[in-house]
């Protein structure tokens, strides 16, 4: 438990990896304490393993997980985010994406505010690998096996990370989520960390670690965004038109929710933080307190969807 816990923030659910076959929450104690030192409510679950059982029943675990944390845990009030190493973090994909877990588990969807995925395998296919095979023998249609079939349905923010050197899981996986999310215009944030290898990313977590502030930094922003938005007043938002790039203009809309106790200066300040996380090149312009009925018609007219971060 944190000393002192950011105002408003979800609970943070980590699954750690090991191919669905080993690890164990024990061994995971420094990702907890990277975490709860920051303000972050941490929970890092056990779930079952082959040979025990096969897919889904892990990911149906890590539902039950969350209907616990949801029911037994005060700060889950302002939800959850999954979060996950490897395998984990195929597991939080599924559960963030493929909303029929949660559904199954008599919890709605809604209790997962974020996603934060560490070399995740979403994109491949078990049925083509000799060691996992008998894992998911029994799927009957693959595809339901892979978060990325479900990328289309991301309503909630992504942040995902990938070694450049991962030779076990390899970085296509993370790049066609992001790609696939983005061309469906959902949220999603990439970042593929040069020299960095497959188990070596989730040491990222670890203050020890020389390449923390790469995973770290973006993890806590993040964070503190999803915070920041916890308990928000609708009424107001922040519109941000974007940039110029190869000779043509792309318009696109960063909508930042959030709570109206905070002043002004402080909101604006805020909102120029998240805006450069985007990596745009500059602000055209920014307008506060548009109403939601504008704002709807001009993200339906100029964007299809809305990104909230």
């Amino acid at each position: 438990m944190p000393d002192r816990i950011v105002a408003g923030s979800p609970v943070v659910v980590f699954f750690y990896g090991g191919s669905w076959k080993r690890g164990e929450k024990g061994k995971y104690g420094f990702v907890g304490h990277s975490l709860s030192s920051k303000g972050y409510i941490t929970v890092i679950p056990d779930y079952r393993l082959y040979p025990e059982v096969t897919f889904p029943a892990f990911v149906e675990d890590g539902a039950e997980v969350l209907t616990w944390v949801r029911e037994n845990v005060d700060q889950a009030r302002n939800g959850v985010v999954v979060m996950g190493h490897s395998a984990g973090a195929h597991i939080a994909a599924l559960l963030a994406l493929d909303q029929s877990y949660l559904e199954e588990a008599g919890q709605s969807s809604g209790i997962i505010r974020g996603m934060i995925g560490l070399a995740g395998p979403y994109g491949f296919n078990p049925m083509k690998y000799r060691s996992t095979q008998p894992i998911f023998a029994n799927v009957e249609v693959i595809e339901k096996a892979m978060p990325v079939t479900f990328a289309c349905s991301a309503k909630i923010p992504l942040l995902l990370f990938h070694g450049s050197d991962d030779s076990i899981v390899i970085p296509e996986n993370s790049r066609e989520l992001k790609r696939r999310v983005y061309e469906c215009a959902g949220n999603v944030k990439y970042f593929e960390l040069d020299d960095i290898g497959h188990f070596s990313i989730v040491l990222g977590l670890s203050d020890s670690f020389l390449a923390k502030n790469a995973i770290q930094s973006s993890i806590e922003i993040f964070l503190q965004s999803l915070s920041r938005q916890s308990g928000r007043t609708a009424s107001t938002e922040f519109i941000a038109k974007t940039h110029i790039s190869g000779g043509e203009e792309f318009k696109a809309y960063v909508v930042l929710n959030v709570d109206q106790r905070f002043g002004g200066e402080e909101l604006v300040a805020w909102s120029k933080e998240q805006i450069a996380a985007y990596k745009y090149p500059r602000i055209l312009e920014i307008r506060d307190r548009l109403p939601m009925t504008a704002t709807g018609k001009i993200l339906k007219k100029e964007l299809k969807a809305e990104i909230a971060y």
